[in-house]
């Protein structure tokens, strides 16, 4: 057996000493890397041992890892030469696709097997962030700036994604969980829209790209269709409905200012954009007794509205209530509403229902209108 020998402070000291001397020449670096490749290449074990001697080594002493994390930081900040040579390398070697398929293969096999250890690596990534909210934004910036230097990158990246969620349905129901439980935390809504407000002031391009890009995708007669499917399902149940519906009128309590916004925004809209069957007949009524006419009008009273026909000469506002939505025979309360207060501003009103008009002819139609 030999015998472990035993070194003073001075020795040890003196060794280091050493040590740093030869690790300041680069030659002497490249020199050592490369014997340890090929030792390691013709010893795969030994590799193994050391990668878990480092682990479990780390796992014992966290002061350990954190002092070296920090000097690293510090060395990269005071020699950003040697930072951009380490990102170069990092580059050269990230180019390989073998190389990226094979590290993302050990990765996969990794989690599957050890579960926890994604968790971990999750929690530490949400408490860094947290901790340190500059982090996110440089990381923003540095996405931003590759994309744009690369966007094939960005375009391949986006092709994986989409890939990836159609092969993985409960990967989108557990990205949609995280999402609902972020979004009801009040403060976190409150911060993205201060957020977007400060984005678009000083930046005002990005608010018409925006813009751009929507109506580009809304133009397309798909996504109108899967919005309408997704809505319709969610709509469905009632309870969602009813939580809908108190929210907004708590909200509208809150900011007056806001209803009277949509108000005035929903008077320069046209709605619906189709016409219904019932309205195209009592237009053709009109049209053939000679009558000029007004579609989808907006009013302005307390309960301000467009309205299905308005006859300027007459002053008249003819309304065509479906059996169903309008709950024939007693009517809807806002409807009852609308009538007095049109004829409160001088208005002549004239409601039919949709049984009404399927069976009214000319005759009829002409003497309802004198009558009023």
């Amino acid at each position: 057996m030999r015998k472990r020998t035993y070194y003073t402070k001075g020795a040890r000291e003196r060794m280091s000493k050493g040590a740093t001397n030869r690790w300041n020449n680069p030659k002497a670096r490249k020199e050592q890397s490369k014997r340890l490749k090929k030792y390691f290449e013709n010893h795969p074990e030994s590799k193994e041992e050391q990668s878990k001697k480092i682990k479990e080594y780390y796992k014992t002493h966290p002061e350990v890892r954190e002092e070296n994390s920090k000097k690293i930081k510090e060395y990269h900040k005071n020699h950003p030469k040697a930072r951009e040579e380490h990102n170069k390398k990092l580059r050269e070697y990230w180019s390989n696709q073998k190389t990226k398929e094979e590290h993302s293969k050990k990765l996969k096999e990794y989690h599957t097997n050890h579960p926890k250890a994604r968790e971990e690596i999750s929690k530490r990534k949400k408490e860094y962030y947290k901790n340190n909210p500059m982090a996110i934004k440089e990381q923003s910036k540095r996405l931003k700036k590759y994309f744009e230097n690369h966007p094939e990158s960005k375009e391949e990246q986006s092709k994986k994604i989409k890939e990836y969620y159609k092969n993985n349905p409960m990967a989108i129901k557990e990205l949609s969980k995280r999402k609902k439980e972020y979004w009801s935390n009040p403060k976190a809504r409150e911060e993205q829209s201060k957020r977007t407000k400060k984005y678009f002031k000083n930046n005002p391009g990005a608010k018409e790209k925006n813009n751009k890009r929507m109506r580009e995708y809304w133009s397309t007669q798909e996504a109108r269709k899967n919005i309408s499917k997704k809505n319709k399902e969610y709509y469905n149940n009632p309870k969602v409905r009813e939580n809908h519906s108190k929210k907004l009128k708590k909200y509208f309590k809150n900011h007056p200012e806001s209803k009277e916004k949509i108000r005035e925004a929903r008077a320069k809209q046209i709605l619906p954009m189709k016409d219904t069957k019932i309205e195209v007949k009592i237009q053709d009524l009109l049209r053939q007794l000679g009558y000029d006419f007004f579609t989808h009008q907006y009013i302005k009273i307390e309960h301000a509205y467009q309205c299905d026909v308005f006859i300027p000469s007459l002053n008249l506002v003819i309304e065509c209530d479906g059996d169903y939505w309008h709950k024939y025979p007693t009517g809807k309360k806002i409807d009852h509403i609308r009538t007095k207060e049109l004829i409160k501003e001088g208005f002549n009103v004239l409601r039919f229902w949709e049984h009404e008009i399927n069976s009214i002819d000319i005759n009829k139609f002409r003497e309802r209108i004198i009558i009023n």
